[in-house]
């Protein structure tokens, strides 16, 4: 437990760095707020699961990203590598943060270095796996057919039916609304379930509403450039791969989308943060404009 609660430590150390080199000092505390006084937070600094300590690291990875020398790519690389280890389907997290690191004018050295770094730790996955379960494509979920099905295939894991149609277990079943949300007893597919999270309607992930704002926030950030370039496509590309990855998926739960919604957390505490700023420029402009 001392694990998961140093988890939430880091997580809010990162968040707060996270927001102070994209959006300014001023983000820093509502990011904390907004990030760790969730919910889903709060428990999982309760109980020894990846969820949390993936989320952090993953933050990690983002903060390494947007620094303004070249080598932390290495670094975040192999942070990106290092998480399939942790969850096999956070591979395709990688191509998040080459999304981020086409916001810079140096984006072709960024994303080798960050390549250099993950290729290696990807490759021990796969050699790990080949050793252990026979192919460098199992993983130990598959190998364990954990799955209603209780076969290896992806098929078994995976269903377009599941997009729009209640998936063969939730989080109900197994853990219960404490790690899944309690949207997951409603009794809706994944395709409602998970969007109707991230905007906070079960207060799980996010409070209401911060999600929508995070959204935008990402949205405005992922077309400028330098840092806050890096977040916002980071961020973009991460909700969009988790929503591709898990509205298939045969199991639903909301902590699936932990990450996501840190990040979503942090570009809404920017947001919030730039607006008020602007409002202060403009009551301060009107206040010395002359009679």
């Amino acid at each position: 437990m001392c694990t998961s609660y140093a988890a939430a430590l880091a997580l809010g150390v990162v968040a707060a760095a996270l927001a102070a080199r994209v959006s300014g000092p001023g983000a820093a505390p509502l990011a904390v707020l907004l990030v760790l006084f969730t919910p889903a937070v709060r428990r999982f600094a309760t109980v020894v699961m990846s969820d949390l300590p993936a989320a952090a690291l993953l933050a990690l990875e983002v903060l390494l990203l947007t620094s303004s020398t070249a080598w932390p790519a290495v670094a975040a690389g192999a942070l990106g590598g290092f998480l399939a280890w942790m969850r096999p389907p956070s591979i395709v997290y990688l191509l998040a943060g080459i999304a981020g690191l086409t916001a810079l004018p140096e984006r072709r050295d960024r994303v080798l270095r960050y390549l250099v770094g993950a290729t290696p730790v990807v490759l021990l996955l796969g050699a790990w796996q080949w050793w252990l379960l026979g192919s460098p494509f199992i993983t130990a979920y598959q190998a364990a057919g954990f799955n209603p099905l209780a076969r290896r295939d992806l098929g078994a894991f995976f269903s377009p039916s599941w997009v729009w149609t209640r998936p063969a277990v939730d989080a109900t079943w197994l853990e219960g609304p404490d790690f899944g949300g309690s949207a997951v007893a409603w009794g809706l597919p994944n395709l409602l379930v998970y969007p109707l999270q991230l905007v906070g309607a079960d207060a799980f992930l996010l409070l209401p509403g911060i999600g929508v704002i995070g959204m935008i926030g990402l949205w405005r950030q992922a077309r400028g450039t330098g840092a806050a370039g890096v977040f916002g496509r980071f961020g973009a590309t991460l909700l969009v791969a988790t929503l591709v990855l898990y509205l298939p998926y045969f199991y639903q739960s909301a902590r699936f989308f932990l990450p996501a919604a840190v990040l979503l957390g942090v570009a809404a505490a920017g947001w919030v943060v730039e607006a008020l700023r602007a409002a202060g420029s403009t009551a301060r402009r009107a206040i010395s404009a002359p009679p």
